[in-house]
């Protein structure tokens, strides 16, 4: 009677609120009754306690669907012998809908029955699955002594197969410590309670994932704490949380892709998730974090171009991941793309490849104080990239820092023959508000100056790798014609200068050949008029050097005093911008070859002022420019 009065009190709170139980204490009389929800099918359920105590009948417990929409109760198995629980995962058994509540465990329980006494750690060679389980206390270690006799420092627990626990609920919360884990690590359900979740000094080196929610309608405070852990291989964190719950990641290292999970295109989803609908939920799971670890592995490896455009589409995803904090760790690549964060920071984060915020949006309240978006990111190599959409992207919303001046900012994917947008003003657009916000934000001008170059470039690379693909494969001859004449042209000044940015040596070493291979011309071609042409130009009469005794008048036939004078005939034809009278006297020939040199002088002079001279401060005042 007891039992129905409070399944039906429960029931007239779902009618009241028809999306969810929540969890909390109901007392009548002197008895009270606590509603706990957890998390199974991947749907909310509960049950209910009466007097601190579970309602268990015949080894068993009932846990009834919280939305009213969801029809169906879910039997749990109880198990309280933790030597059992041992003897099913030695044995290779999936450990499926057990209510594990009333027994205190932790994975170093997880062992081989036989160990190597001087091992470096414990090891449990056999798959382990829990699926719709519901745990009490999981702790760190449950053994009264947690040192070892003969090193006197406790030993790490090493997982040599897959782990997996699907549709887990940690009534207590959750503490993972010293552990390594060989293959794929997989962790799914209500991770987020009032009890902390806590993984420590682990190492994974298979694939991770880790899918976390809250239990329904828990409007209290939770906390997940990710610390000293390495991870060498994708790493997806996946958390559904509240405005009170903290997710902290920190003194973490990541040697491959660490992701948000929400960057998975809608094909890739379809394909290992709903496509498989008809698998256990086990097999989709694997399928569908194997599938998007891989994804992941090879996604910033290259750029993308119209042909699969669908990388940077995603799921809508209106979800608000609050108060997540990484702090203190190195990452290969950080995708945080399609993800909406409130009042999240990174701090002393260091990126070594390159970070995706691609239709990523932060926010923060009025009463938030710590570190905001990418300002306090650290970028060691001159190689790392922030990918970042066209027409979404905002330097000012994403607190960009002094680390522009070595980095790359651009779209993971470019789509070349977008007929809804133009690519060129997309292009110009992106790379001037990135410009202006170096001039607003940063005050050393030698500083800004080289920024403004650096994303010149930048897009000037784009905008010819643009052109490049019109010219290679234009809807139209007129297309290609087009695009013919501006590839020429961005392909000479970045050959010549770098298009602007840090072009001094290879306008140098450009400027040196021209001279030379003129001067070679000049040489073999037309060494008599070069050096008639000098002496009539520099040399005394004859009748007035003959009373200097160290001067003389040479001809030809020495062959380096010859290749000298060529060269500095050369030199002073293509430095010198005005092109002398006398140079009309010459024959046909030797004048077409120095009006040649000549106009290759005055374009590199345009080239030297424009794209080299305007990126020094000091010079741009002195030449006005």
């Amino acid at each position: 009677m007891r039992k129905l009065f409070t399944l039906l009190l429960v029931s007239l709170s779902c009618i009241i609120n028809t999306y969810a139980i929540v969890p909390g204490q109901v007392v009548k009389g002197a008895i009270q009754y606590d509603t706990v929800c957890v998390r199974l099918n991947n749907k909310p359920y509960y049950t209910i306690k009466t007097d601190g105590k579970w309602d268990i009948a015949e080894g068993q417990i009932t846990f009834y669907p919280v939305k009213i929409t969801d029809t169906g109760s879910i039997t749990l198995k109880c198990l309280d012998a933790k030597a059992q629980l041992v003897k099913m995962l030695r044995e290779g058994d999936t450990i499926n809908n057990y209510f594990l509540a009333n027994m205190k465990l932790s994975f170093s329980d997880f062992t081989d029955e036989v160990q190597k006494k001087k091992a470096v750690s414990n090891v449990f060679t056999h798959r382990i699955i829990f699926y719709n389980c519901v745990f009490g206390p999981l702790t760190a270690d449950t053994t009264e002594d947690q040192y070892e006799e003969d090193t006197k420092q406790k030993k790490k627990m090493e997982f040599k197969e897959d782990v997996i626990l699907v549709n887990c609920s940690f009534l207590k919360g959750l503490e993972l410590a010293n552990c390594l884990f060989d293959k794929t690590f997989i962790m799914t359900g209500q991770l987020l309670s009032p009890y902390p979740s806590v993984l420590e000094n682990c190492e994974f080196h298979g694939i991770s994932y880790l899918f976390g929610t809250p239990p329904d309608a828990f409007k209290g405070g939770s906390f997940l704490n990710i610390n000293l852990c390495k991870f060498y291989n994708p790493f997806i964190c996946s958390v559904i949380n509240k405005e009170k719950s903290k997710v902290i990641i920190e003194r973490c290292k990541f040697n491959s892709t660490f992701s948000l999970g929400k960057s998975i295109p809608p094909g890739l989803f379809t394909r290992y998730h709903e496509a498989s609908s008809g698998k256990h939920y086990i097999t989709r799971i694997y399928n569908y974090t194997t599938g998007y670890a891989n994804f992941l592995k090879g996604k910033f490896k290259k750029e993308y171009y119209a042909s699969v455009d669908t990388i940077q589409q995603f799921n809508h995803n209106t979800r608000i991941l609050y108060n997540l904090t990484i702090r203190t760790s190195q990452i290969l690549d950080l995708d945080i793309a399609n993800t909406n964060l409130e009042n999240c920071s990174l701090e002393d984060v260091t990126v070594n490849h390159c970070i995706d915020i691609t239709s990523c949006s932060f926010s923060y309240d009025a009463n938030y104080t710590g570190k905001q978006a990418l300002e306090d990111i650290n970028f060691p190599n001159n190689n790392c990239i922030i990918y970042a959409n066209y027409r979404s992207f905002s330097p000012d919303a994403f607190k960009l820092n002094n680390y522009m001046a070595k980095i790359q900012i651009h779209p993971l994917v470019h789509n070349f023959y977008d007929t809804t947008s133009n690519f060129i003003e997309d292009n110009e657009n992106y790379y001037n508000l990135i410009k202006d916000y170096c001039g607003k934000h940063f005050t050393n001008q030698d500083m800004v100056t080289g920024i403004k170059a650096r994303y010149e470039r930048e897009k000037s690379l784009w905008a010819l790798e643009y052109h490049a693909a019109h010219v290679k494969h234009g809807t139209s001859f007129g297309d290609r014609v087009a695009n013919f004449f501006p590839w020429i042209a961005g392909n000479f000044i970045e050959a010549t200068v770098s298009s602007g940015y840090k072009g001094e040596w290879k306008f140098a070493i450009w400027v040196i050949l021209i001279i030379l291979t003129f001067t070679c011309f000049y040489y073999f071609k037309h060494k008599e008029a070069v050096i008639d042409y000098l002496n009539s130009k520099f040399n005394k009469e004859l009748d007035k050097i003959e009373n200097y005794s160290t001067l003389k008048i040479y001809g030809k036939h020495n062959v380096w005093r010859d290749f000298a004078r060529c060269l500095w005939f050369s030199t002073m034809v293509f430095v010198d911008p005005r092109l002398p009278i006398s140079f009309f006297n010459l024959r046909s020939g030797f004048f077409g070859m120095v009006l040649t040199e000549w106009l290759f002088g005055l374009t590199a002079i345009a080239i030297f002022l424009i794209f080299l001279a305007s990126n020094y401060s000091f010079i741009r005042t002195l030449i006005g420019i």
